[in-house]
């Protein structure tokens, strides 16, 4: 589970209350009160069900089919030894009927940390990683007789098995994290888990070992290191009762903590990560999601060809329990809606659920919040609906693992119960009498039960009795009008039955004849069922004439459920169908499920011989597929793409060979999480930090301005002047400056400027060479150094040093005399003194005792500054932007004071999964340590303290390893105890609360284009990326103007250009990329003389296949008018990894002469870049051909 311990946050620190007698929270913390109850919406009322001790660290819940609730809980999360007492699954009771529970009975005891549980029949699952347990009560003392270990050596508790869930199938299915085993005699994972961590046991070894059954008394749960090595990738997997047919349905999750499906046997989990967000996803067969990919690592809900689609959104918490809500005793507008628990934000949120083609998405792409934490102690971890139609929760302590004192637990915990003020009485349950007496009807009505026990029990009864209730449920199915959920369970109770009956097969076949007099969740229910029963009977032929029509129905979700059912059963028979409609597919999941089926289907070498076909689609699946096994060369890729027409196959291409010959060691990419600003006309740091310096005032009046960190090349040194820095000493690179007035280089005294500080600072006058006499007060009160610096007009400036203490300082006028003229003013320059090693570490009382001295200005600075402690740069204050370490955004919402200094302290003391460091060791000797970012089949990545990122090749790796120590520097040997209280007093400050725009999911996605009377906006995933022009009075001919990278950054010159900060040469010639033709028949079409009228759309925008397309027609004229020739300009613009790529095809077409081009050096394609990326501003020009340098491209 993904949680906030690395640098700021902690969870270790034991809070002295109890529901009784709550104590005053010590360390002036005011985020959490033990009594208070979190915020639901006013038709609802939450209450507490039952707090320590009766529970402690309850991490798991499950409602028997009598409707009593089990608790899994204890002390073996996060750090157990083998000697750290079992976790338990209690019975939770309220015995005297009060609504508060008063006992807890211990069920069964003895496992590791409880993370799943489900009851089917008698048994009860616990998924307790490295085990999945099931235990019996034989003889009905509500105590467990018999304990069956059914897998073992399943990977740590930290991203352990997880998501327990009995479905209509009649199958259990699990989500498993990517922690793996440990492989080794005497215990090994059954090979469904070995496959997911890419680890391969000896021949001799059954792909499922045997179980192993106990007794109460003589059960031995495995014990498995938490700080052990990851595996590959997690995964969703399902079995059969007793544990039998394992099978993976879905990959590439790095901890999918929870799922859960709704009424349509659709399924939704949620998956942890440390640094982009958390996200939602939809797991379907066959399907990979990115994490650990084959070879190109993804995780966010942007469109990735490589990889299966992901739900959404992505947010910055922790995401833990999910359920689907169909209780009649909430409100209308919640049923059919999921609900997520996110532990870290303390908040419940509504996911309503709605279909963007074979997609499950949120509707409107964002959460909506449904319960909020506030000051409560409310972690919400697992959830479900009991038997009264009410809202279960469970509740996990302040504490982040187990917390002991004199040898006891002393960890709170809460179970919570929502209810709806207007809920109508729930059904009572029929309890003490055996399913086997039980009517048809009645065990149908049981379908519809919340309990999952309940469904699953009555379906197993309705399976026993076999032919005999055949008759009933085809009718039931046929003449009856069921509730979605009790529809979607009778259709799989009959198809769990007799595999061996073809006349339950041509039912469902000819369900899907019967097409819209059917629901379309029975019509998708009946394709899911003929592949499952073929499957089982090992005819998948039975299935061709009935998917042969649903594989080109209209309905997307009917052909996912089509090219589905072909991987599921490897129908061969279907491929030339499949192959034709991949062609016109449009649904970007069918299409993904589509080349997965194809690769389920095709040997290597059938998919290669695919790459000759004459259809794009094809061949761009045919590479997909091959590229996820591996199963292409670098020169096969090369060569493919060195020819491929269609660029949707070439991209692929492309992007392969790119991650997997680009590099052969390390490269350092730079920052890649957060999203680049646009270039602003003055180079300088997000606004987002803060200066060191401020109340600056000069006698002169005028508006001295301090930029943060803007002392760079490109900066603006005045504020009066374009004059721009083109020299800084890398000292002074990144300090805050003072932009003064140039006008004011006459100015004389020995307070001219003023300032204010909050902390010790470093001051640097940059004084113009060119000046005749040094002012007296710079030469008593600084020092000249040995360093200079530039301006772009020419000024040298020598640059003096002093030191002031934290508070006002005075810096004197640019002169002694007052006379002005023949050189500019000074320039000033401004950090923090520099963070020394103190001669003994600070310790967390030594803080603590400072708390109340604590300052939140002062705090921020150190957080923010460049030159402060750092924190920015692996940290974001933004929930819509992640950094490389936990986004601290609302840290003061859900951390305590103490656990903040503790994190600064002594960083290592609590890690989270995911921010441990880990040291890679290369081929070469190299060693790097930083936090795992992602990996895929060809190179893994970290990042750096230093806020990079760097990517490793997998080939050069010789070692890796996990440390138990945190990637965060230890900052008791430079932080004073002020400044670390400071430093918490800033944290406990931000308390942004999980709004809905925070977990909003990308709403325009791809291209889009708007629409105006002389241009058409192109946008990429909502932003502006260029203006196409086609009617233009000053420029005479179409161009594209504006040109930026979908996160801001400027890629062509300001049009029109800005005085003072662009050059404004050639500004009606040279717009952004166009195509000027300086001699066409001796007409000057470059310089304006000549036009090209804009005609008409030949084919107006569209957007298909990922792609923008539009085409133009333009007559091209004389500069007197007369007609020329015809110009038709076809555009297309694609997506690249790092950006954009347009195409431009230009054909001209002659009227009654030929058409004769001049050579002159403006003739065809041309481009101006943005101002900061010109060769005088530090920028590259490279030619196609390897050239260098404007002077060696150029004409």
């Amino acid at each position: 589970m993904r949680n906030l311990v690395w640098v700021w946050m902690l969870f270790g620190l034991t809070m002295q209350a109890n529901a009784q007698a709550p104590q005053k929270n010590p360390f002036h913390d005011k985020t959490v009160d033990p009594q208070a109850l979190p915020k639901v919406p006013d038709e609802f009322r939450i209450t507490v069900f039952a707090t320590e001790p009766l529970v402690r660290q309850p991490c798991s819940l499950a409602f028997d089919e009598r409707g009593r609730l089990f608790v899994g809980m204890g002390p073996q999360y996060r750090n157990p030894v083998p000697e750290t007492p079992g976790d338990s699954v209690v019975i939770v009771e309220d015995t005297d009927g009060d609504g508060q529970a008063d006992r807890t009975r211990v069920f069964a005891t003895g496992f590791n940390s409880i993370q799943g549980l489900a009851w089917h029949g008698r048994d009860l699952w616990v998924a307790n990683a490295p085990d999945l347990t099931v235990v019996r009560d034989l003889n009905g003392d509500d105590e467990a007789d018999e304990y069956v270990c059914l897998y073992t050596d399943l990977g740590n508790l930290e991203h352990g098995l997880h998501g327990l869930n009995w479905a209509p199938d009649g199958k259990l299915y699990m989500s498993k994290g990517n922690s793996k085993g440990l492989n080794q005699p005497g215990r090994y994972a059954p090979r469904p888990f070995r496959e997911l961590w890419g680890m391969q046991a000896p021949p001799d070894v059954p792909d499922f070992p045997e179980p192993v059954v106990s007794g109460k008394d003589n059960y031995r749960r495995a014990y498995h290191h938490p700080a052990d090595d990851w595996g590959l990738d997690g995964g969703v997997l399902r079995c059969d009762e007793g544990g039998h047919n394992l099978e993976i349905i879905a990959r590439g999750f790095r901890n999918p903590w929870d799922i859960a499906c709704d009424s349509g046997f659709n399924w939704l989990g949620t998956d942890n990560d440390q640094t982009t967000g958390d996200r939602v996803f939809m797991p379907f067969f066959g399907a990979h999601f990115g994490w650990n990919h084959p070879w190109s690592s993804h995780w966010s809900a942007e469109p990735h060809a490589p990889s299966a689609p992901v739900s959404g959104p992505l947010f910055e918490g922790s995401g833990t329990g999910i359920v689907f809500c169909r209780s009649p005793q909430f409100p209308p507008a919640y049923r059919g809606t999921f609900l997520i628990n996110d532990w870290l934000l303390k908040t419940t949120y509504v996911w309503r659920p709605q279909w963007d083609g074979a997609l499950l998405r949120p509707k409107g792409g964002a959460f909506e919040s449904f319960i909020s934490g506030g000051s409560s102690l409310f972690r919400p971890t697992d959830l479900e609906f009991g038997p009264d139609g009410a809202l279960w929760i469970l509740g996990w302590s302040t504490g982040y693992g187990a917390e002991w004192q004199d040898g006891q637990l002393t960890n709170e915990g809460r179970i919570f119960r929502v209810t709806w003020k207007e809920a109508p009485p729930a059904k009572p349950l029929k309890v003490g009498e055996p399913l086997s007496r039980f009517s048809v009807d009645e065990l149908l009505e049981e379908l519809d039960s919340l309990l999952p026990v309940r469904r699953i029990n009555a379906q197993d009864e309705l399976v026993r009795r076999g032919a005999a209730v055949r008759a009933q449920l085809q009718e039931a199915l046929s003449h009856k009008t069921w509730k979605e959920h009790q529809e979607t369970w009778i259709a799989w109770t009959l198809g769990r039955l007799d595999d061996d009956s073809s006349d339950i097969t041509r039912f469902f076949a000819s369900t899907l004849q019967a097409d819209a007099q059917v629901s379309l969740n029975l019509r998708i229910q009946a394709v899911r069922i003929l592949a499952f029963r073929a499957r089982r009977s090992s005819r998948p032929e039975q299935l061709a004439a009935s998917l042969r029509k649903v594989l080109s129905h209209q309905e997307p979700r009917l052909r996912f459920a089509a090219v589905q059912a072909i991987q599921e059963t490897h129908l061969r028979d279907l491929q030339p169908d499949l192959l034709g409609q991949l062609v016109q597919e449009s649904d970007a999941t069918v299409r993904y499920a589509g080349w997965q089926a194809l690769r389920a289907l095709n040997t290597p070498a059938e998919l290669r011989r695919l790459l000759t076909e004459s259809r794009p689609a094809v061949r761009q699946a045919a590479l997909l597929a091959l590229l996820e096994t591996h199963s292409a060369t670098p020169a096969e890729v090369r060569a493919l793409a060195a020819s491929e027409p269609a660029s949707e196959v070439r991209q692929v291409a492309e992007s392969w060979l790119a991650k997997a010959t680009g590099n052969t060691g390390p490269t350092i990419r730079g920052r890649a999480l957060q999203n680049a600003p646009a270039a602003p006309s003055s180079p300088q740091p997000p606004e987002t930090q803060v200066a060191v310096v401020r109340s600056v005032k000069s006698q002169s009046k005028a508006e001295y301005k301090v930029v943060p960190g803007g002392a760079r090349p490109g900066t603006l040194t005045y504020i009066d002047r374009g004059y721009r820095l083109t020299k800084i000493p890398p000292e002074l690179v990144g300090c805050d400056l003072i932009q003064t007035a140039n006008q004011d280089d006459g100015s004389r005294g020995t307070e001219w400027l003023t300032a204010e500080t909050l902390v010790p600072v470093r001051v640097w006058v940059g004084l113009d060479a060119r000046q005749q006499a040094v002012p007296g007060w710079l030469q008593q009160s600084f020092h000249k150094t040995d360093f200079t610096a530039a301006i772009d007009e020419g000024a040298v400036f020598q640059i003096y040093e002093a030191t002031f203490p934290a508070g006002r300082f005075e810096l004197g006028g640019n002169t002694d005399d007052g006379r002005a003229g023949g050189k500019g003013n000074y320039f000033v320059a401004v950090a923090p003194a520099p963070l020394s090693r103190l001669p003994q570490k600070s310790t967390e009382e030594a803080v603590l005792a400072q708390l109340e001295r604590g300052d939140r200005a002062r705090g921020e600075l150190l957080f923010r500054h460049p030159q402060g402690a750092g924190c920015f740069k692996c940290h974001s204050l933004d929930r819509a932007q992640n950094g490389f370490g936990p986004n601290l955004s609302s840290i003061g919402l859900r951390a305590k004071a103490r656990h903040i200094v503790q994190s600064i302290v002594d960083p290592g003391a609590v890690i989270t999964e995911g921010f441990s460091q880990l040291t890679i060791v290369t081929d070469e000797g190299q060693v790097h340590s930083g936090v795992f970012l992602e990996e895929s089949g060809l190179q893994l990545s970290l990042g750096l303290s230093t806020g990079e990122r760097l990517d490793i090749p997998r080939s050069a790796i010789a070692e890796r390893k996990f440390t138990r120590q945190s990637a965060m520097p230890e900052m008791a040997e430079l932080l004073e105890p002020q400044q670390i209280a400071d430093l918490t007093e800033f944290l406990l400050s931000l308390r942004t609360p999980a709004t809905d725009d925070a977990a909003r999911a990308p709403q325009a996605r791809g291209f889009s284009v708007a629409e105006q009377s002389d241009r058409l906006q192109i946008l990429l995933d909502g932003s502006a990326i260029v203006d196409f022009v086609f009617r233009d009075e000053k420029i005479l001919r179409p161009y594209f103007a504006n040109a930026h990278l979908p996160d801001g950054l400027q890629v062509t010159r300001t049009h029109p250009p800005v005085k003072g900060t662009d050059a404004v040469d050639h500004d009606t010639m040279h717009p952004g990329i166009w195509l000027g033709f300086g001699d066409i028949n001796g007409e000057d079409f470059w310089r304006n003389k000549a036009r090209m009228d804009h005609v008409r759309f030949v084919s107006a925008p569209a957007v298909a296949d990922g792609k923008l397309r539009f085409a133009t027609e333009c007559r091209l004229k004389t500069a007197g008018g007369e007609p020329l020739c015809k110009l038709t300009n076809h555009y297309t613009l694609a997506t690249r990894p790092q950006g954009w790529l347009l195409v431009w095809n230009a054909a001209f077409e002659a009227d009654q002469r030929d058409i004769v081009f001049g050579d002159q050096e403006e003739m065809g394609l041309g481009a101006r870049v943005a101002t900061p990326l010109t060769e005088k501003n530090g920028g590259t020009i490279r030619s196609a051909s390897g050239k260098k340098t404007a002077q060696a491209t150029w004409g």
